[in-house]
């Protein structure tokens, strides 16, 4: 075997190699204070080397804990936090659910006037 094949076989080796990378959570906005109505739908999941189980927690309470994606209707303000963990780390990120209405506060009219 000459030295440029075992040169070519390692490089091909190496870049075909992807490491194992620790989670990352994603949140739909980076704010850490969101602003919504009550009932809203959050969505948290992450990037990173599967399986990845993703938690999102309130006053240390897991609310719900997935795989993939961890969906949620919110219906209480507060500090929350989405907690992403996997073999290779665990990333949190933290944010305070604000409400900016209420449900029902509303009303829509038909009809003609005069």
């Amino acid at each position: 075997m000459s030295s440029l094949y075992k040169f070519v076989s390692l490089a091909m080796m190496m870049f075909c190699y992807l490491s194992p990378e620790s989670p990352e959570v994603i949140l739909p906005d980076p704010d850490p204070v969101v602003r919504a109505l009550p009932g809203f739908e959050l969505s948290c999941s992450a990037m990173g080397s599967p399986p990845i189980y993703i938690a999102l927690i309130r006053n240390s309470t897991v609310l719900v804990n997935e795989t993939e994606t961890a969906n949620i209707r919110m219906y209480q303000e507060g500090n929350y936090s989405c907690a992403a963990s996997s073999s290779y780390g665990t990333d949190i990120k933290k944010f305070q659910v604000v409400f900016t209405g209420k449900i029902g506060n509303f009303r829509i009219s038909f009809g003609i006037r005069n």
